[in-house]
């Protein structure tokens, strides 16, 4: 019988240090870009039929917001099919490491210093559907990783946080247990490093003289 698909490995990031790689679910990733693309071909026979009969119509409310309606749609599923066929490019759909964590594409590395916190408060205890990141300053985030003008917009729309979403091989919520887990080791380190004690310098012994 065939081996199963290994879901996660050991890695060691040449940035955040020694971690976990955890793997794409590919089968699920094949399906949610397969429904993004029909979402791009629905937007498209809106904007070619129903916005265009009710601009003719001389509806021109109606049909501009269903054209800027349409148009929102397929920008959305088209860098959503863009992402998903990245992500089937690589077996690693999340690395959670010592130093942070990084979603792949494009794999940026985020520190844990830069998390607030992680968490649905939306979903119930242990079973969360999203992996909501928050971020204690989003705007640095956005400038320091050159955040496209999609990814603006869905931080715009999430409030500056970070939504890691379904498609990896293992359930969200050991995703969730794993970050926090690196998340309280990191500032447990960092707060054992701050206020560690200075020690005292050693006095110096005073020479002796020798006796005549």
């Amino acid at each position: 019988m065939p081996s199963e698909k290994p879901t996660q490995s050991k890695i060691n990031h040449e940035v955040l240090g020694p971690g976990i790689a955890i793997y794409d679910n590919h089968r699920r990733t094949v399906w949610r870009r397969i429904g993004f693309v029909l979402l791009v071909l629905l937007g498209v026979v809106d904007i070619v039929w129903l916005a265009r009969v009710d601009l003719m119509h001389g509806d021109t409310l109606l049909g501009g917001a269903e054209v800027a309606g349409s148009l929102a749609i397929i920008v959305y599923s088209l860098h959503s099919v863009v992402a998903d066929t990245l992500r089937l490019r690589s077996d690693i759909r999340l690395v959670v490491a010592r130093g942070g964590f990084a979603l792949l594409p494009p794999g940026l590395p985020v520190s844990w210093s830069e998390v607030e916190s992680i968490g649905d408060p939306k979903s119930p205890a242990g079973d969360p559907r999203f992996i909501r990141v928050e971020l204690k300053d989003p705007a640095d985030y956005e400038k320091r990783h050159g955040v496209t003008l999609v990814g603006h917009l869905n931080m715009l729309y999430n409030r500056g946080t970070l939504i890691l979403g379904s498609g990896m091989s293992i359930p969200l919520k050991d995703v969730e247990a794993l970050m926090r887990s690196q998340l309280a080791e990191f500032r447990g380190v960092a707060a054992g490093v701050a206020t560690a004690p200075v020690p005292a310098p050693r006095p110096k012994r005073r020479a002796s003289t020798p006796r005549s």
